[in-house]
């Protein structure tokens, strides 16, 4: 259930901006659906991703700063 409403999620927001997503991506069939977001999620494997997330968000910010921006990614691994 949480995976379908995260798909539409994004949908939405991806149809919200769209115009501004065309400006660096092409969509020539427009914005995904969100079976498509969902088949997505289904396919990733959530301790690779939170993994790869931390040292992205590490690089970004530093590793005193990581540690506030865990909360945040527990909400969002209830997506997965």
């Amino acid at each position: 259930m949480l995976r379908q409403k995260a798909g539409r999620i994004i949908e939405n927001y991806g149809i919200s901006k769209q115009q501004w997503l065309e400006a660096f991506l092409e969509l020539p069939n427009g914005i995904p659906n969100d079976d498509t977001f969902r088949r997505v999620f289904e396919r990733l494997n959530p301790e690779a991703l939170e993994q790869s997330l931390a040292q992205w968000l590490q690089h970004l910010v530093g590793s005193t700063q990581t540690r506030n921006y865990s909360h945040r990614w527990q909400k969002f691994k209830g997506f997965l």
